[in-house]
C-alpha cells in the first residue's frame, strides 16, 4: 500500500466483448486497345456486442492515515450494466483506368464513391446530448434517429502518372494524388451506451462517509455524459507524392515529396469547460464531445536506395526528412488547453521525428575455401541502423489555474529566456527556468508540443550459419547483438512545471529486451525442413 489505498474491484470489469465482419466485394476487370479498365464495389459491416457490468463500487481512501481511522475521501460506483450492440455499414463503388498512351508514359484514372454508413446500436441503446437543450435523448425517442447525421458526399478522385522520359527503363518519373475517407471508429459512440438512463458512474465526496453503507446519495459529482457532434463525419485526406526513381550499379535509387492534408480529423472536447471556475451548464460536469474538427498536414522529402542480391550484398537505407503539424494527435485522450479554441492548439504533431535515417544491409560471405570450406561457407552478416529525432512534448501545469476546469493548462514562457540549454542531458534537458506558472484566471501563452525530446540511436549486428545436413533439412546458427554500441536511448523528460523532475529525464525510451533498449546478445540454434 502506497499513498491513498484503494479498495473494491478493478475498474470496468467484469467486461467483454465479440467482434464480426462481414465483407463482399466485386471486381470486373475489361482490357480494351490501351485501356485497361477495372470497376467494383464493395460491401462492408461490422457488428460489435460488448458488456461492462462494471464493479461492486470502490471506496477511496486520501492516505494510511484515513484508512486507519476509517475516513474515506471518495467513493464511486456505477450503477447500470453497459451492454450495447453496435453496427456500422459501409458501401463503397469505384472505376479506374490503366491508360497506356505510349510504351514510355501510362497514366491512371480513378474515381471512388464511398459510403461509411452511422453507426448506431440495434436496439437503441444509445443516450444523446442535445445540443440546443442541453439534455440527454435516447435513440429512437423525441425524434433522434441517430447519433449524427449520415454523409452521402464522399467522392474520391485519383490520378496518376508513370513516366520514362528517355526509354531506357533506368529512370522513371511517378506522381500520384487522390481523396481518401476514413470509416469512422465505434469508439465515437461506444460511450453514448454508458449515459443515464443506461448507465452511469457516480462519485461521492461528502463528509463523514459511512463504511457500512458507503454509496447512500450526498455529494455526488455532476453528470458527464458522453456525446457526439451532430455534424460529425469520417475523415478525409488528400495525398500526393512525387518521386524520381533511378536504376544503377544493380540499386535503385529515389528521391520523392510525399504530402497529406488530413481533414475532418477525430478529437474529443469538453464542450462544458469551466469559465472562471465554474462550469457553463450547471448539473453537468465535463461534456466531452466527440467531434470531426482536427486538421493536419505532413509533408517530407524522401531518398531511398534499394539494392537487389548482387555479389552476396543486398542493401535498402531509406533518409526522410519530415514535419507533421496537428491540432491534435489524439481523438481521445487530447490535451487541449482551451476547448474553446482549438485553432490554438496547431503545433508539431505529438509522433513528428524530423529526421529518421534506416539501413539494412545483409553481406553473404563468399566460400569455396578449400581446407576450411565447411567452416566458411554460407556465413551471412547482417546491419540494421536507426536513427530518429526526437517527438515534441508540451510543458504543462497540474493545478487548476485558468478555472476551465481541465488538467492541461500550459505554463507561461519567461520573456529573454531561451528554452534549450546549452549541452543538454538526463539532469537538464531544457531551461526549465523559461517557464514559470500561468496567472490564476488566465491560459499559459506557451504554445503545444514547443520542446521536443531525446534522439533514438541504435545499430543492431548479427551473424548466421546454415549447416546442411541432408536435404532438406538444415541447422542454422545465429547470434545476434541488439544496440552493439549499447547508446543509451533516453525517454521524455518532466513536463509538469514546478515538479521535482521537471526538466529532468528519470526513464529510457524503451523498457529492456525492447527496440532500442540497453545490449542484448543473443544465441540461438534453428532446424528448418
Amino acid at each position: 500500500i502506497s499513498g491513498g489505498p484503494t479498495f473494491a474491484g478493478i475498474s470496468g470489469y467484469p467486461q467483454g466483448r465479440a467482434d464480426t465482419t462481414v465483407q463482399a466485394n466485386y471486381v470486373l476487370s475489361w482490357i480494351k486497345g490501351q485501356h485497361s479498365l477495372k470497376f467494383g464495389f464493395d460491401y462492408r459491416a461490422f457488428y460489435n456486442n460488448s458488456h461492462n457490468g462494471g464493479t461492486g463500487g470502490q471506496i477511496n481512501f486520501s492516505s494510511i492515515a484515513t484508512f486507519l481511522a476509517g475516513m474515506p475521501s471518495t467513493t464511486s460506483i456505477q450503477r447500470g450494466s453497459v451492454t450495447p450492440a453496435l453496427s456500422i455499414p459501409a458501401y463503397a463503388g469505384f472505376i479506374e483506368d490503366t491508360y497506356k498512351v505510349t510504351r514510355r508514359l501510362t497514366l491512371n484514372l480513378g474515381l471512388r464513391y464511398e459510403y461509411n454508413g452511422v453507426a448506431s446500436a440495434r436496439h437503441n441503446y444509445l443516450s444523446v446530448f442535445n445540443f440546443s437543450t442541453n439534455t440527454l435523448s435516447q435513440v429512437g425517442a423525441d425524434g433522434v434517429t441517430g447519433p449524427y447525421k449520415p454523409d452521402y458526399l464522399d467522392l474520391g478522385p485519383r490520378v496518376g502518372l508513370s513516366w520514362d522520359p528517355f526509354g531506357k527503363s533506368r529512370t522513371v518519373i511517378r506522381m500520384g494524388a487522390g481523396i481518401y475517407y476514413d470509416q469512422p471508429l465505434l469508439s465515437a459512440i461506444s460511450g453514448l451506451a454508458s449515459n443515464p438512463p443506461f448507465a452511469n458512474k457516480f462519485t461521492y465526496t461528502y463528509t463523514g462517509i459511512s463504511l457500512a453503507n458507503p454509496f447512500v446519495p450526498g455529494s455526488a459529482s455532476a453528470l458527464a455524459p458522453s456525446a457526439v457532434a451532430g455534424d460529425f463525419k469520417g475523415a478525409r485526406v488528400p495525398q500526393y507524392n512525387f518521386n524520381i526513381q533511378h536504376e544503377k550499379w544493380d540499386t535503385v535509387f529515389q528521391i520523392g515529396y510525399i504530402g497529406s492534408a488530413g481533414r475532418r480529423l477525430a478529437v474529443t472536447r469538453d464542450y462544458n469547460q469551466g469559465i472562471g471556475g465554474v462550469r457553463p451548464i450547471s448539473g453537468f460536469g465535463p461534456v466531452n464531445v466527440y467531434q470531426s474538427t482536427a486538421r493536419a498536414s505532413y509533408n517530407a522529402l524522401w531518398l531511398s536506395a534499394k539494392r537487389r542480391l548482387s555479389k552476396g550484398l543486398t542493401l535498402d537505407a531509406s533518409y526522410t526528412f519530415s514535419k507533421s503539424i496537428d491540432t491534435s494527435s489524439s481523438s481521445s485522450g487530447a490535451q487541449i488547453q482551451d476547448s474553446n479554441n482549438l485553432n490554438a492548439e496547431k503545433a508539431l504533431s505529438d509522433f513528428d521525428a524530423r529526421q529518421r535515417l534506416v539501413v539494412s544491409l545483409l553481406y553473404q560471405l563468399p566460400g569455396h575455401v578449400s581446407h576450411v570450406k565447411s567452416f566458411l561457407d554460407h556465413w551471412n552478416i547482417a546491419l540494421v541502423g536507426n536513427y530518429q529525432s526526437g517527438n515534441p512534448f508540451a510543458p504543462i501545469v497540474s493545478s487548476l489555474r485558468s478555472g476551465s476546469l481541465n488538467a492541461f493548462d500550459r505554463p507561461n514562457i519567461v520573456a529573454g529566456q531561451s528554452l534549450s540549454v546549452a549541452n543538454p542531458g538526463p539532469n537538464a534537458w531544457f531551461n526549465a527556468a523559461a517557464f514559470v506558472l500561468n496567472p490564476i484566471g488566465q491560459f499559459g501563452n506557451a504554445g503545444r508540443n514547443i520542446l521536443t525530446g531525446p534522439n533514438l540511436r541504435d545499430v543492431d549486428f548479427s551473424l548466421l550459419k546454415n549447416f546442411v545436413l541432408r536435404e532438406p533439412v538444415n541447422l542454422q546458427f545465429r547470434g545476434e547483438i541488439f544496440n552493439v554500441t549499447n547508446t543509451p536511448n533516453f525517454g521524455q523528460p518532466g513536463n509538469t512545471v514546478g515538479a521535482a523532475n521537471f526538466g529532468v529525464i528519470q526513464t529510457t525510451r524503451s523498457q529492456r529486451g525492447d527496440f532500442g533498449s540497453s545490449r542484448q546478445i543473443e544465441f540461438a540454434l534453428k532446424l528448418i525442413f
